[in-house]
């Protein structure tokens, strides 16, 4: 299964709505949200993933 931008961006979309909803402390949601967003990116293995192409790793397709 190819996860691209756009899937990254969904899932992304998804989490900021469970945090707003979930998390009352503004600084915590935006904490975890950047973790998120680091492990949206991981997860990542279409061409131009910013971590597989930094660790030479092979890209799906």
């Amino acid at each position: 299964m190819r996860i691209g931008e756009p899937e990254r961006d969904a899932w992304l979309l998804c989490m900021s709505g469970a945090l707003e909803e979930v998390v009352a402390d503004e600084a915590l949601r935006e904490e975890l949200y950047a973790a998120f967003a680091k492990l949206a990116d991981w997860m990542r293995n279409d061409p131009g993933n910013p971590h597989d192409s930094q660790h030479g790793r092979q890209v799906l397709r």
